[in-house]
């Protein structure tokens, strides 16, 4: 292949990754069932911005380093303020973490790939790469960190949540929670939510291993300071659920009024795999586990502690 072919190919190329990357931008991704997927789709403004700043210094191959530099650049953090601006219009959100990730990618490219970088002096060469790798280790990290707590919890089971570490937090959502050391059944900390007096109000498993087949019941531990009972319904649905319509008669519900103090609750999970009225529900995939109240007339605090399988 001469000089003419491999250049006329490889702008084929990034002309093809640049468009592909341009559409993923706006159209997004897909459901992601643990953070670590998404974490890493979310790198993928790397790959962007490095093939559209390959795709720009390939075409200017007759600018100076210094100005295919500054152009990139400016071009990075423009377009990438526009870009992060039109996702608001689609339901997306802006995000200066994006707008690092578009910058990293760009000096990756400008460091190690462009052509016009051998015109550097080798000092200089090498510093503009380790600043690239450097910057790069720090768009990484969010996925280190979440890789590791994934590891964490995988080397748990059959422990799902004990809340003894601040990143147990992150793996919840839905009302106000906390790690508290005030009422424990289990270590030293449990997880408190205070629930509010909206229709719904509650704290949802989001991120936990999902497949909980070999197991035989699932139990955990709730704990109600009020002196008035509270009742409290439990959920628990798989991927099929969450990918069509979230009907009720879809998944597993059950209520418990639980009186003062602790209460253990005790699952068997076969009855939750029975619990749709036209199919199984897979205990292999389970996507969520949800804890609320319904129309509270005053806030209330629940504690829960100790969420484990059971052979």
């Amino acid at each position: 292949m001469d000089q003419f072919q491999t250049y006329h190919w490889k702008v084929r190329f990034l002309v093809a990754v640049a468009l592909v990357c341009l559409v993923l931008l706006f159209v997004g991704g897909p459901v992601f069932s643990q953070r670590s997927h998404a974490y890493l789709w979310g790198l993928g403004h790397l790959l962007c911005f490095a093939a559209w700043s390959a795709l720009l210094g390939v075409w200017r191959r007759d600018w100076t380093y210094r100005r295919l530099f500054w152009v990139v650049i400016g071009a990075t953090l423009g377009g990438s303020l526009v870009i992060e601006l039109l996702q608001t219009m689609v339901g997306r959100y802006f995000s200066l973490v994006d707008m690092f990730n578009n910058v990293v990618g760009s000096l990756l490219t400008l460091a190690f790939f462009s052509s016009q970088r051998l015109v550097l002096p080798l000092l200089r060469r090498r510093l503009m790469q380790g600043i690239a790798l450097l910057l790069l280790l720090v768009s990484c990290f969010p996925l280190g960190r979440v890789l590791l707590d994934e590891y964490k919890a995988r080397q748990a089971l059959p422990v799902l949540a004990d809340f003894e570490s601040p990143s147990e937090l992150e793996r919840w959502g839905g009302a106000d929670i906390s790690l508290s050391g005030d009422v424990v059944s289990h270590g030293r900390f449990s997880l408190k939510a205070v629930l509010t007096t909206d229709h719904y109000s509650g704290i949802s498993f989001k991120f936990f291993p999902r497949d909980w087949r070999g197991y035989r019941g699932l139990s955990f531990d709730l704990y109600n300071p009020s002196a008035d009972p509270l009742r409290v319904t439990c959920r628990i649905h798989d991927r099929l659920h969450s990918a069509n319509d979230n009907a009720y008669s879809d998944r597993f519900n059950r209520s418990y009024l639980l009186p003062p103090g602790w209460t253990t609750i005790d699952l068997d999970l076969e009855q939750v795999a029975r619990a749709p009225q036209t199919r199984t529900l897979e205990l292999s995939q389970i996507d969520g586990l949800g804890l609320f109240v319904t129309q509270q007339p005053v806030s209330k605090i629940l504690y829960l502690d100790y969420l484990r399988l059971r052979r």
